[in-house]
């Protein structure tokens, strides 16, 4: 069998060079972001002042956490306003596909609330799924593939906006979903287990120790509430890339949307030394699918019993959640103000489910839900773009609102000239990037502040992101 390098190591993009430089110590969080490092948050939140339709533009985000929360507050809050277009960039379609799976997974009123978060959170963030799941996954996939192909019925017809695509991209995304078939092979423990080999070297039978210090010196080092992230939950995502689980599901499928191509080098047999496209796992195995969801909530004061810690000060201290359990608040919290219209409330203290009391007692049905949720989504527009974020740049009207992630926060001088006055732009910190020291997350900040220095800093209350002003 042939082996090939991948591109964190051979084909290192701009983008990585500013973020991390050299390759060989950050080859854990890979060449494909398939989530997000910073908290979720409401990207309209202070609303723009603003007349016509508003714009925002997603940079490489990993996922559409942050469009959840969006879309929630945007019901929740009552916000009197007009059409909002959120443009969506990733560098591979096989992301943009993930989003899409993702959103389809988010909005499916014929699933309880309660079991789509939890089939949300396993496909977003689990290496290996249920074997239920795994057949969600591909009749989804059929269902995706028909609406790349201009099927009307879908439901994401009325919110998923394709026509920016070129027609090479709609067949990478058709390719991309067919690949999630359960007939199609994908062998995620391998490919784990090999990339972890490669990352960890001569360290890998000490790996457990590798990971305790990484936890404890790079993970939660980057302070906020990352210690939700229990150190035992940490070190078996770290082990077998499960990150989320739930009661006694049993996860032995491997989760196909996780797949996606780099360009790599042969290492030998007779084209040792051509490129080609490579697929495998190419995420992020060092800081987990945790930031994004599991680390902070909206409308914390209301919930700080979430944050409780038992035997403060003391060598027994404690979180009395973890990561898992506020992650799936978020998600019900988002999905529920997104269907309902009021905000998410808990009947008892330290309950993530007891808010769905009285919505699980409702008789209710699945036309009931599509309706709700086909309001909350009534005038938003989804735009994927894919390719040069340059090229794509160009697609876009002025804007209103601007999330650049790590992957792209190199690219805050392009967006002179594409910004409306006023204007915000959110770039995510390394903050949370395990294989980065303290002093280097410093000069990342410090490297995003002097690229933004055309613009004014704003006030920002997630510590994992920096805001400023047009």
């Amino acid at each position: 069998m042939a082996t090939f390098g991948s591109k964190s190591q051979h084909m290192q993009s701009n983008t990585e060079k500013f973020v991390w430089g050299a390759a060989t110590r950050t080859d854990a969080l890979g060449s494909n972001q398939l989530w997000g490092w910073s908290p979720a948050k409401d990207l309209l939140e202070p609303l723009p002042a603003t007349e016509g339709d508003l714009n925002v533009l997603l940079a490489a985000p990993g996922d559409l956490r942050s469009v959840l929360r969006t879309i929630s507050g945007r019901r929740s809050h009552d916000r009197k306003m007009g059409s909002i277009n959120i443009y969506v960039y990733e560098r591979t379609p096989e992301q943009l596909a993930r989003h899409l799976l993702l959103l389809r997974i988010a909005f499916d009123w014929e699933l309880p609330l309660r079991q789509r978060c939890a089939a949300w959170l396993e496909v977003y963030g689990n290496a290996l799924v249920q074997g239920r799941t795994e057949t969600y996954i591909g009749r989804l996939a059929d269902e995706l593939v028909d609406f790349v192909g201009g099927d009307d019925e879908s439901p994401l017809a009325d919110v998923v906006d394709l026509s920016k695509l070129k027609f090479k991209e709609r067949d990478l995304l058709s390719a991309a979903f067919v690949s999630w078939k359960p007939t199609q092979p994908f062998d995620i423990n391998d490919l784990w287990e090999r990339r972890l080999r490669h990352q960890l070297g001569n360290r890998y039978d000490a790996k457990a120790g590798v990971f305790d210090w990484d936890y404890r010196y790079g993970l939660i080092a980057g302070k906020g509430d990352a210690d939700l992230v229990h150190l035992k939950q940490y070190k078996r995502w770290r082990e077998t890339g499960v990150a989320f689980e739930f009661g006694d599901c049993v996860y032995d499928a491997p989760n196909r949307t996780l797949g996606s191509y780099v360009e790599g080098l042969l290492k030998q047999g007779i084209n040792k030394g051509c490129r080609r496209e490579v697929k495998g796992f190419w995420g992020d195995m060092s800081v987990g699918p945790y930031c994004g969801l599991g680390i902070d909530v909206r409308n914390r004061s209301e919930n700080e019993g979430l944050f409780e810690i038992h035997d403060r000060g003391h060598a027994t201290e404690r979180r009395r959640h973890n990561a898992t359990e506020i992650a799936m608040f978020n998600l019900l919290a988002d999905l529920y103000a997104t269907e309902k219209g009021e905000q998410y409330v808990l009947d008892r203290k330290n309950d993530v489910f007891s808010g769905l009391g009285s919505y699980l007692r409702k008789d209710r049905d699945a036309l009931e839900q599509a309706e709700n949720i086909v309001e909350s989504l009534d005038g938003i527009t989804i735009v994927p773009l894919c390719g040069s974020f340059e090229k794509e740049l160009h697609k876009v009207p002025l804007l209103d609102v601007v999330d650049l992630s790590v992957m792209s926060v190199d690219k805050i001088k392009l967006l002179q000239g594409k910004l409306k006055p006023n204007a915000r732009i959110y770039a995510e910190t390394g903050q949370f990037l395990v294989p980065l020291k303290k002093e280097e997350k410093a000069t990342f900040v410090d490297r995003v502040k002097e690229l933004a220095s055309d613009f004014k800093p704003a006030k920002c209350d997630v510590a994992a992101t920096l805001a400023f002003t047009n």
